[in-house]
């Protein structure tokens, strides 16, 4: 794992994007709920698309689809297969930038498992909290706050989870919730989702490489 394809692992990424959002598209048909646009939320290109729209003072073509999927769409042909697109092509973008930030980190020091699992998860933090800060932009700019919208695959939302279900997080605690679960109100709660995005990146990117060097062990 000295270094890695961008393009390989931007296609990896994209099929596993792709996978995610249909399955979850499943479970909301069968749960009697309706879509949501952002079945995951680490979507580089869309939000930043989005972003540069509102920006370029184009929001008003946007508008009513952020509306919509504020609410939710309906389940159609069409609707699943934008969700399955939009999962690709945000995956890749994911995937091709960890590889290149991954690669870039690996010409500064010398090549060891230890130092590749943490270019790993560094380059996956910095992709996901770049991912989290222009969802939380784009939620701030069009006052959209999608109610279809979970957090229970976030390694730290799994965490807090566990700490409420013990009645550990109280006083601090309730605070570090709101800041994480709730979409910012104001610029520095863009920051502060960038942060937890960085965060989370991180351990899953510590997750994935840790899974990867000790399946590669086996084989």
């Amino acid at each position: 794992m000295k270094k890695i394809s961008a393009l390989r692992l931007g296609l990896l990424i994209g099929v596993i994007w792709s996978l995610l959002s249909i399955a979850l598209v499943g479970i909301a048909y069968f749960s009697h709920m309706k879509m949501a646009l952002l079945e995951l939320d680490f979507r580089l290109l869309t939000a930043l698309f989005l972003s540069l729209a509102w920006i370029l003072d184009l929001q008003a073509h946007f508008s009513s689809l952020i509306k919509v999927a504020e609410h939710g769409f309906p389940f159609t042909s069409q609707n699943i297969l934008l969700s399955l697109s939009l999962g690709f092509v945000d995956g890749f973008a994911d995937g091709v930038l960890i590889g290149w930030i991954y690669n870039l980190l690996q010409n500064l020091r010398k090549s060891t498992i230890r130092v590749n699992v943490l270019n790993f998860s560094i380059s996956t933090g910095i992709v996901f909290g770049l991912s989290s800060l222009l969802l939380a932009l784009v939620t701030y700019l069009y006052d959209y706050g999608p109610e279809l919208y979970g957090y229970n695959y976030r390694p730290l939302s799994l965490v807090l989870m566990l700490l409420e279900r013990i009645n550990v997080l109280e006083g601090a605690g309730t605070l570090f919730r709101h800041s994480y679960s709730n979409f910012p109100e104001c610029p520095s709660g863009i920051l502060e989702w960038l942060g937890w995005g960085m965060v989370d990146g991180f351990i899953i990117g510590s997750i994935v490489a840790f899974l990867y060097k000790l399946f590669k062990k086996k084989i």
